[in-house]
């Protein structure tokens, strides 16, 4: 009889990255007959509910206290967040640098001159990494970017500027801040204020006018 593993995901899937990451575990875990440890139905547990019943092997969003838990229980484990970039345990990680890179080919590409970034109330490395990378890709090219909290973007614009400010946010919920605070403030998008998102969350990006532009 084929031994099954049985395997315990620990993710947040209101984060349409972790979609992603159960999309590719899923078609592996067809191959390699595994299993997956569940809640009333879900394929997902928390830290408690695994101390309670430990799987085989972790996937998920790791932290240091989970993985002191899961190395002295000699449980394999691999991390999928950036949030701790150091972390003792095998890691596949995001490319934030690289996400940051891409917004400003993607924004300076379509012929905006003026940049900012915010990351709202997105905190850590994650968050700090898409803002270095974005300034430096833009600092290369001859451009200046500002980083900005949510709540300063509206006063950095004119309304009917010539040169609109192209704004990437952290994440797709902070670009739908971004949107809101603008909007009730009587600045127009994208004609005034351009704002690109990162992740590319269905849910967040399609229920805003104008929808929300992201990297996923």
């Amino acid at each position: 009889m084929t031994h099954v593993r049985e395997i315990a995901l620990l993710l947040d899937y209101n984060d349409n990255y972790a979609k992603t990451v159960v999309d590719g575990v899923a078609r592996y875990s067809m191959q390699n007959n595994w299993r997956f440890a569940t809640h009333r139905g879900v394929p997902s547990v928390t830290f408690d509910q695994l101390k309670v019943k430990p799987a085989n092997g972790v996937i998920g969003y790791l932290s240091p206290p989970v993985v002191t838990w899961l190395k002295r229980r000699n449980i394999p484990a691999v991390n999928v967040k950036t949030d701790f970039p150091e972390l003792p345990a095998c890691s596949v990680l995001t490319d934030n640098l690289e996400i940051g890179r891409r917004a400003a080919d993607y924004l300076a590409g379509k012929g905006f001159s003026r940049f900012a970034y915010t990351a709202g109330p997105v905190p850590g490395i994650c968050a700090r990494l898409k803002y270095e990378g974005f300034f430096a890709r833009l600092n290369a090219i001859g451009f200046e970017c500002h980083e900005l909290s949510v709540e300063e973007i509206p006063g950095t614009i004119q309304k009917d500027e010539k040169f609109p400010l192209a704004v990437l946010a952290a994440e797709d919920f902070v670009g739908r801040m971004v949107i809101d605070t603008c909007e009730d403030n009587g600045l127009r998008v994208p004609e005034d204020v351009a704002v690109l998102g990162v992740n590319n969350s269905p849910f967040i990006c399609s229920m805003v006018r104008p929808q929300l532009s992201s990297i996923e």
